[in-house]
């Protein structure tokens, strides 16, 4: 047997798992530093071999051989090994006992033993190759002088003496193995009683499942001894065909509605005497004629009535002329408008004349008022007084020489000040450079008394203000209120205000008396044209055949009386030709009107009211029609729509009954099928945990290898507890 492949899945003291290949043929060496899995794989090739060698409850390894040419296969998983040749399971193959386990395996000290009792044999080879195939005794003989006997008596002493402790040692570590053999199987046969107890376990989970699947057979014959029917139906099936039997009873009285609904609509469709409904656009055409026939009428009625008014006019005109016939009248159309024309020039030119005459007035008496203010007061003054009282507020006062007075004696101390701090300083120095001190202080203190002198004010300007209230009340103007700075600054500004006034009304008059020029020479214009309008007048009073030269009033009677008898003629006429086509225009829309009621069976109208209401009736007829109609077209396919629901309901009834297997319309018969629905739900679900607890406890056995215990009856899993109880 020759080991080709070694997989380690799960494994005490193996983190990750991994497998290892055995190719070709010789020894295989496998090295590397402590905890790397060199006894690991020693331990888990015994557990492949081996059944009762338990590494561990969670084992997983898988190993491939070579035996006699032929390729063999075990898995271990827990505390199984199942071995497989060539697709196929097979026994163990022949192997030792796992008591002689040991019996394979060579230690270290047994390969480099190199006593006479030991593999001196093997120990040389192993010597000869790894010192690269040389034969070092060879070498140390020829290279090295020969150990002399004393030498070689001490050295055999200390190779006896070291050799009875590798003999103790050897003897005490043999104990060891012995006490580690014991306990070994010690804990093999402590592993192999878990073993026994958990079987006994699964075989107890076995017996639990025949007695389940015993059970299971009963529920499944109760079930087959009821209605197959059951497993389809939900419960709801009575509650449900009551409801569409219901449905479909109401649904044939709405039939039965709807067919008495369509009777009546189609007499209403025959009493209506119309074939098909008028359009509503039509409807609207001819009601808008009936309503232009009113408009018609009524108008008519008020050319009548102005006709007659206007006949009235005629005849007050002629009595305002004397009762004559007015084409005998002294003026014609163009000789009244010449009149007119003439007249109202006149006219416009007295009213421009006394508009200029009123405009100048006016001027005059702007202009004398403006003279009286200027009497009182001339822009001369008021300019030289707002001079003078600039000139005051620009005076210093005496608050000002109090001020100046203060700052000379500021500049005076520090003046003295500084020239006592440099005498002071000088009376530290050298004399000649404490004199240049002492005279460059006199010098400085002199230049600022000098420039303090200089910038004194004079006497005389403490009078400016004297000077200029005294010139101020010269011009005979009113004073300020007291002559302080606010009092001279409010009169200043009022003064200013006075100036501005006077510049302005200056201003005005200019402007004043250059309108007064325009107005005269307007005036001029118009006294001109009325002596042009004079002569005119003589030469249309000739031309009109008026003597004695009558004045304006009578002519504009005259002329007024004339115009209004032609604007009455002219009415008149105008008030009969309207009313001849007002009347042609309603006989031929009334006639209109007739013909279209006629067609659709409304007798003659009269007149706009009965035309008006003979259309609106007819509108009536109408839209009764089309309700018919669309109530008709509506009632058909509700009843279509209530037909087909109902043949749905039916269906959907039908479907109910063929699904319990029951006559239709058998409603006791699915009342007694819906009454054992409850048991055989409840047999179904005893059924359902049955089948769900078998399948865990099957689960459980196959997750731990036993699945086989599934397949036994009671009385093999009885003989089974028994031999493992034996055991």
């Amino acid at each position: 047997m020759r080991l080709t492949r070694l997989r380690i899945d799960r494994l005490p003291g193996i983190d990750e798992p991994y497998e290892i290949t055995a190719e070709g043929s010789g020894v295989h060496v496998v090295f590397g530093p402590n905890a790397v899995g060199k006894s690991s794989i020693c331990r888990a090739v015994a557990a492949l071999y081996w059944e009762d060698v338990r590494p561990g409850e969670r084992t997983e390894l898988t190993g491939e051989f070579e035996i006699d040419g032929v390729q063999w296969q075990a898995r271990r998983y827990g505390p199984r090994v199942r071995w497989r040749s060539e697709g196929e399971d097979r026994m163990r193959p022949g192997l030792p006992p796992s008591r002689h386990r040991n019996a394979f395996i060579l230690r270290l000290r047994d390969l480099l033993d190199p006593s006479a009792g030991g593999t001196r044999a093997i120990a040389s080879e192993i010597r000869r190759q790894m010192s690269g195939g040389f034969d070092l005794a060879a070498v140390v003989d020829d290279l090295f002088p020969a150990v002399t006997r004393s030498a070689g008596r001490r050295e055999q002493r200390k190779l006896s003496t070291a050799t009875r402790a590798v003999e103790k040692a050897e003897q005490g570590q043999a104990g060891l193995a012995r006490r580690a053999e014991r306990r070994q199987a010690q804990m093999a046969e402590l592993e192999r009683c878990s073993a026994s107890e958990a079987r006994d376990a699964h075989v107890k989970r076995a017996a639990k499942l025949v007695e389940r699947m015993g059970k299971l057979a009963g529920l499944v014959r109760q079930v087959a001894d009821m209605p197959a029917v059951l497993g389809e139906l939900t419960g709801d099936e009575l509650t449900q065909a009551k409801k569409f039997q219901e449905q479909v009873d109401g649904w044939d009285r709405q039939v039965r509605e709807l067919a008495r609904k369509l009777d009546d609509l189609g007499a209403t469709i025959r009493d209506a005497g119309l074939a098909a409904p008028v359009d509503p656009v039509d409807i609207a055409a001819w009601r808008e004629k009936a309503d232009e026939l009113g408009r018609l009428e009524l108008e008519l009625r008020t050319a009548r009535k102005e006709l007659r008014g206007r006949e009235r006019e005629v005849g007050a005109a002629l009595r305002s002329l004397g009762g004559t016939d007015a084409d005998s009248a002294v003026f014609t159309l163009d000789d009244d408008a010449r009149l007119f024309g003439f007249l109202r020039e006149a006219e416009e030119n007295r009213r421009r004349e006394a508009a200029i005459a009123a405009r100048l007035a006016l001027l005059d008496d702007v202009d004398e008022r403006e003279r009286a203010k200027a009497a009182t007061s001339r822009p001369e003054d008021l300019r030289s007084a707002v001079g003078t009282l600039r000139r005051w507020l620009r005076a210093p006062g005496p608050g000002d020489d109090r001020a100046g007075a203060g700052r000379l004696r500021k500049r005076l101390l520090i003046a003295g000040s500084l020239f006592l701090g440099l005498a002071v300083l000088a009376a530290f120095l050298a004399p000649s450079w404490a004199a240049l001190l002492l005279a460059g202080a006199g010098a400085g203190v002199l230049g600022v008394l000098a420039g303090l002198l200089l910038t004194r004010p004079r006497a005389r300007e403490g009078s400016a203000r004297a000077d200029a209230e005294e010139a101020f009340l010269r011009l005979g103007l009113e004073p300020p209120e007291s002559w302080d700075v606010p009092a001279v600054e409010a009169r200043l500004r009022t003064l200013e205000t006075d100036v501005a006034d006077a510049e302005a009304r200056a201003r005005m008059t200019a402007y004043r008396a250059a309108d007064r020029q325009h107005l005269i020479s307007d005036l001029d214009a118009v006294t001109g044209k009325a002596a042009a309008l004079d002569a005119r007048r003589e030469e249309l009073f000739a031309s009109l055949g008026l003597a004695g030269m009558p004045d304006d009033a009578e002519l504009v009677d005259t002329a007024r009386s004339l115009d209004q008898l032609r604007v009455a003629r002219i009415a008149r006429a105008r008030a009969a030709g309207q009313m001849e086509d007002l009347d042609e225009t309603f006989s031929k829309r009334l006639a209109e009107l007739t013909g279209i009621l006629g067609e659709h069976g409304e007798p003659e109208p009269r007149d706009a009211a009965r035309a008006k209401a003979h259309v609106g009736r007819l509108n009536d007829r109408s839209t009764e029609l089309a309700a018919a109609i669309a109530g008709k077209s509506q009632a058909a396919a509700e009843q279509a729509r209530v037909a087909s629901d109902s043949e749905k309901a039916r269906a959907s009834l039908r479907g109910i009954y063929a699904r319990a297997s029951v006559e239709e319309g058998d409603l006791p018969g699915l009342r007694d099928l819906i009454g054992q629905l409850d048991a055989f739900r409840g047999l179904r679900k005893g059924i359902a945990d049955l089948e769900s607890r078998n399948e865990e406890d099957r689960d459980a056995l196959d997750e731990a290898g036993e699945s086989e215990l599934a397949d036994l009856d009671d009385s093999g899993l009885r003989r089974l507890r028994e031999q493992i109880a034996a055991d």
